[in-house]
């Protein structure tokens, strides 16, 4: 039972750990994609931003005349992934590849062209098609410094959509693109007012956080800002989402996908099942292995009682007769003695008459063959709670129990004596066999077993004296009940 619940907690700890480690590679699978994607398009903008050094070069130098300035234009657009190319003067005044003109200081972002460095921008309305754009803006320094223009170049959303659709369908996640001061710049793959970012997301973000000692702000500060990837989940109402981040280096940027746990779990269990089939078979077979392994050792437990008990009993047993042996018929008489102090019995000591002679004229397996069956005798005379016990060669014990009446004391080894009279071995030739009896009496003539057996012996002696096959009491002139 033991080892089947052990079993059962390391197959559940070994599942959780092996559901760990499936989780962890499919976020970090998903982060490996994402950060491709990253990558992918931090070239596209850098690649984009670095067409226009020449025609930077060209509007800061002053010497470029307008046709020039179209040209760069167009090949700016033939060799990127732009939709629009702009010049803009210091005024806000633009002119596009094919000499469009437009004025851009009242765009949402006319900010931009207010900056000295080369930077990188979003906006939901392009104020050209209406649409959703990325913006590069380039600005045409001077030998002194003096921005004299700006190259600004127009990158469609898909440029970074398509991609990270194709790592995981929108419903089960979308990509929010921060800036470094942690600043949403956009979300792609879910609109702006869904439930999950109608509030600031730092706000939302630092309640829904897992992790108690990682807060959004710091897991911005500390990984997302620095470029650092990492997944962590965080439990916004009912819904679980893992956040694994990659930076995008050109616009130092961060992309931050949020992922159902939905998903990941789906994916999991693609690894998973396959792995808990596996545990089912093993744990079915293990639970087998168990069963036999009961059984085996039961069966070896209850062999070696068994094969315990009959060593047991063989070396508490006289091999020729089945009869207790000398050291365990003296053990047995001295419990009862001990147990019972006032208890009363007798002590029969029994000697085969002439045994040696009869050796010698019917030979050692008759005579072992007298033992045998008197041994079988003795065992149907007397009762099963009595001691019967081979001591000797030919000599043999038998101790009445809780005999409290001396008038049956008398009967039952006057019995013994009346036994011997008819008693004979061979199945086609009889042969009579006697014996001398002497009897002591516990506790009349002795309280120990050494005290019984000496006193017994003295009583034999007696009867072998008076001419053998007979029955003798220890001082039997002194017991008035023999008289």
């Amino acid at each position: 039972m033991a080892v089947g619940i052990l079993a059962i907690i390391c197959l559940v700890s070994f599942s959780i750990k092996i559901h760990k480690t499936f989780t962890n590679l499919v976020t970090a699978d998903i982060g490996s994609n994402i950060k491709y994607c990253a990558e992918a398009f931090s070239r596209t903008l850098e690649i984009n931003a670095n067409t226009t050094n020449f025609a930077c070069e060209q509007a800061a130098s002053g010497e470029a005349t307008e046709e020039d300035i179209l040209k760069s234009l167009k090949a700016i657009k033939q060799v990127t992934d732009s939709y629009q190319v702009m010049y803009v003067t210091a005024d806000k005044k633009a002119v596009d590849y094919e000499n469009v003109q437009y004025d851009m200081s009242s765009v949402e972002y006319a900010y931009i062209f207010e900056t000295e460095e080369r930077s990188y921008f979003y906006t939901e309305n392009d104020g050209l098609r209406g649409t959703e754009a990325f913006i590069i803006c380039n600005p045409a320094m001077d030998a002194n410094g003096k921005v004299k223009a700006y190259i600004i170049e127009f990158l469609p959303i898909t440029v970074i959509s398509n991609d990270l659709s194709g790592i995981i369908s929108y419903s089960y996640s979308f990509y929010a693109v921060m800036d470094s001061n942690n600043e949403v710049v956009t979300i792609v793959g879910r609109d702006k007012s869904s439930e999950f970012l109608r509030d600031d997301i730092a706000q939302r973000m630092d309640v829904a956080m897992d992790n108690d000692s990682l807060s959004w702000n710091v897991l911005t500060k500390n990984y997302i800002s620095k470029g650092i990837q990492k997944v962590e989940h965080a439990t916004v109402g009912s819904e679980g989402r893992y956040l694994i981040n990659a930076p995008i280096k050109a616009a130092n940027w961060n992309i931050v996908a949020f992922v159902r746990d939905a998903y990941v779990d789906y994916e999991v269990d693609k690894f998973n099942k396959p792995v808990e089939s596996l545990i089912i078979e093993f744990s079915c077979c293990f639970g087998l292995l168990v069963i036999v392994y009961i059984v085996i050792m039961t069966f070896i437990f209850l062999q070696t009682k068994e094969t315990k008990k009959e060593l047991e009993g063989k070396a508490e047993t006289d091999l020729l007769t089945g009869l207790n042996n000398k050291l365990t018929t003296e053990l047995k008489i001295a419990d009862y003695i001990r147990e019972n102090p006032n208890g009363q019995g007798v002590l029969l000591l029994i000697d085969v008459d002439n045994f040696k002679k009869v050796n010698d004229k019917m030979g050692h397996a008759f005579g072992d063959e007298v033992l045998r069956t008197l041994g079988v005798k003795l065992k149907s005379l007397f009762r099963s709670t009595d001691i019967i016990g081979r001591i000797g060669g030919d000599e043999f014990v038998v101790f009445l129990r809780d005999v409290n009446d001396v008038a049956i004391i008398v009967r039952e080894a006057r019995k013994l004596e009346n036994f011997f009279k008819d008693f004979q071995v061979g199945e086609y030739v009889k042969y009579s066999v006697t014996a001398s009896l002497g009897a002591s009496i516990y506790s009349m003539d002795g309280y120990s077993f050494e005290e019984l057996y000496k006193n017994a012996d003295s009583a034999l002696y007696d009867a072998k004296h008076k001419g053998k096959k007979q029955l003798a009491f220890y001082k039997a002139e002194e017991k008035d009940f023999l008289k």
